[in-house]
């Protein structure tokens, strides 16, 4: 289960989330809409531990024999080895190796000798591996969010984020829609925004305001 309890975020003093709280179960998805600046993305990478909220916790409550409950606050490094993000800013790779050598990075930090075949088998199903072995900077925007989405299932993730993946041709994000979905399947949590289509998404949420609310 992911819980997620009076985040507050201020930017610029204005209050992007003012005490958001979700609570998910496992093999669930739920989608997020909501206007353009309303905080969807800076909740996600929140969730995901790339920035801080100024308040509020985030934990993963695994089952007993796991080891109960891992926060963001108190086990860092730990929460992030559970967690994924398909970022919509492909500014994250490093420009100047290929795609393949950023995903060998990654899957480095995750502690793998090299990129799981499970992600190089995604590769083949959203139309990246003949891009694998291109020079990174060279690649279509829609082509780097393919490796994000890829780079986001590096270990064994329980829960993704997901940004937008506005930049996807509809054959690649139908296949994402499809690996996403057998995630859930599988017990994974998913947290959307609403443009990926959030996988068959059970639960709908609307951020506005620095509120989240449930959609009927």
């Amino acid at each position: 289960m992911l819980l997620i309890s009076e985040i507050s975020k201020i930017f610029r003093g204005r209050r992007v989330l003012d005490a958001v709280s979700l609570e998910i179960k496992r093999a669930t998805a739920v989608s997020l809409s909501g206007p353009n600046g309303a905080g969807k993305t800076t909740l996600l990478r929140i969730a995901a531990g790339i920035i801080s909220p100024d308040s509020g916790t985030i934990e993963i409550k695994m089952d007993v024999h796991a080891g109960g409950a891992v926060s963001l606050s108190k086990k860092p490094q730990v929460y992030k080895t559970l967690t994924g993000y398909v970022s919509s800013d492909e500014n994250s790779f490093y420009s100047t190796l290929t795609a393949r050598e950023n995903l060998e990075f990654f899957a480095g930090l995750r502690g793998h000798r090299k990129t799981p075949d499970a992600v190089l088998m995604q590769a083949e199903a959203i139309g990246a591996a003949e891009y694998l072995d291109t020079t990174f900077a060279f690649l279509s925007k829609g082509t780097k969010q393919k490796f994000s989405f890829l780079r986001s299932f590096m270990g064994a993730p329980e829960v993704i984020f997901a940004d937008e993946l506005d930049s996807l041709d509809a054959t690649s994000r139908a296949a994402a829609d499809d690996i996403l979905k057998r995630f859930t399947d599988n017990g994974g949590i998913l947290v959307a925004i609403a443009k990926t289509r959030a996988a068959g998404a059970s639960k709908h949420y609307i951020l506005e305001k620095g509120s989240l609310s449930q959609r009927r």
